[in-house]
């Protein structure tokens, strides 16, 4: 058996190695917390919150697989994704709120699935409206989420969605919030709470630190950019037939200006660890791209330099 086929050939190995992910992960959040998690909170999430959590990381981490392969990025199966997804979220740090996270990162995966399915289909519009709603409901989670409306701008340019399916975007995304206005007015508050409440946690700084973070998350982190750099470059060197196809140069253009403004997220004063399963939803496509497109050999050796930090990160803060 090739080394590579663990990832490329079935999607049950796939399954396995987040599933190997994902305890690791929590058991050295369990016995050994970083500095970071324990800055933003010092309480823990109860069991059925983690077990549930646990679940989240497998339907998001199969989502962002489905969208993987359904923007058309791979040039055959592959389940990159998945395994990559658990390294990227939980990797780095697991975020101490993490049942919200985690659905808040299978909200984005499934509305960035939803979005997609309009590219070059004028008459889609179901997808369009429940992606929007998908999108506007992140915010009732983390208000630094509502930054990422900018979704819907980005598909509407790159896409071509026409006025129709543009408005029903943006009606999709404002539904959320208005109905938790109008529970909020309801209930004896003012209409407005809302979203004074988003903005002003916006401003609001947390308890984390660019200090705070441990060098085995950084080593890990800078891998990850490397891989992406290593992928443009390889790009530009050597050109791909994919990249003649316009619908995939969009959506591939789609998802590093998302990963760009995520990347800008981290100053926005209430920016914390719950950005990481988001963030590793982007993260997970891009990297699964560019070992996808470069050669067997440098793709399989970044893949197993990836993982060989993962495990070394568990023992070295």
């Amino acid at each position: 058996m090739q080394i590579d086929a663990i990832t490329r050939k079935s999607s049950l190995p796939a399954i396995l190695l987040l599933v190997v992910v994902a305890v690791a992960a929590l058991v050295r959040m369990t016995c050994a917390p970083y500095d970071m998690e324990i800055a933003e909170t010092p309480f823990r999430e109860r069991t059925i919150s983690v077990i549930c959590a646990f679940l989240l990381l497998l339907a998001t981490s199969l989502a962002v697989g489905r969208l993987f392969m359904s923007t058309g990025l791979s040039k055959s199966f592959c389940t990159l994704p998945i395994p990559i997804f658990g390294i990227l979220a939980w990797g780095v740090a697991v975020p101490p709120q993490i049942l919200s996270s985690m659905v808040v990162a299978l909200l984005f995966a499934m509305a960035l699935l939803l979005l997609c399915r309009s590219i070059n289909r004028t008459d889609e519009r179901n997808s369009v409206f429940v992606g929007g709603v998908l999108l506007g409901t992140m915010p009732l989670f983390d208000p630094i989420f509502v930054i990422l409306v900018v979704a819907i701008p980005l598909v509407a340019l790159l896409f071509t969605l026409n006025m129709r399916q543009i408005f029903i975007a943006v009606v999709g995304y404002l539904l959320p919030l208005f109905l938790a206005s109008y529970v909020v007015w309801y209930g004896g508050g003012d209409i407005d709470d809302v979203a004074a409440n988003i903005t002003a946690q916006l401003t609001m700084p947390r308890e984390f630190a660019m200090t705070h973070i441990p060098f085995g998350a950084i080593v890990l982190s800078v891998w990850v950019v490397a891989m992406g750099v290593w992928g443009i470059v390889y790009a530009i060197l050597k050109p791909n037939k994919m990249f003649l196809v316009a619908r995939l140069r969009r959506t591939l253009y789609l998802f590093v200006l998302l990963a760009v403004v995520m990347a800008a997220m981290l100053f926005v004063p209430n920016c914390g660890l719950s950005l990481l399963p988001v963030a590793a939803v982007v993260g997970a496509v891009l990297i699964s791209f560019v070992l996808s497109l470069l050669p067997t050999r440098d793709s399989t050796i970044a893949y197993w330099i990836l993982l060989a930090l993962f495990v070394a990160h568990l023992f070295v803060e």
